[in-house]
This record gives C-alpha cells, sequence and structure tokens, in this order.
C-alpha cells in the first residue's frame, strides 16, 4: 500500500513478490518512530543525528568489571643418563 516501508536485508525489489512500484527509502539511515520519549520529540519525516560519536568516559555510566583468575604451575624434570 502508497506510505508503506518494507524492510529486508535483501537486495531483492520488493515489486518482484508484492507488486506495484517501490523505491528506496532512507539509505543510510536508521527509522525512528514518531512522538515523544519523555526527553525528545520526533516527527514525520525529520532528520537529524550524526553517523559517528566520540564518547568520553562522562557518557559511560559508573560500573566496575571484577576478574577471577587462577594460575597454576607443574614443573618436571626429566634427567638423562649416558
Amino acid at each position: 500500500p502508497i506510505g508503506s516501508i518494507y524492510i529486508s536485508t535483501a537486495s531483492t525489489n520488493p515489486s518482484t513478490f508484492l507488486g506495484g512500484t517501490w523505491e528506496a527509502y532512507g539509505q543510510g539511515r536508521t527509522l525512528v518512530g514518531v512522538g515523544s520519549n519523555g526527553t525528545n520529540s520526533y516527527s514525520i519525516n525529520a532528520t537529524g543525528g550524526s553517523s559517528s560519536v566520540t564518547l568520553s568516559t562522562s557518557n559511560l555510566p559508573a560500573h566496575t568489571h571484577s576478574i577471577s583468575h587462577t594460575h597454576t604451575t607443574e614443573k618436571k624434570i626429566r634427567q638423562r643418563c649416558p
């Protein structure tokens, strides 16, 4: 139907199995639903954002890492007799 968006990872044109005329939409972009999430509002056909972002330490939530490591050694000595 008009206004429909078909999402696929295949390069096959949807007209081959759905009929009609289809065109690529939003190449190199991602879809975001219209509305508000309480912090940001998104309207129809709006564009924005960037293709890359450099994160800093302040962008990361406080967290810790724990590690457990066990190390064992076994020494073998072999003596050769002449």
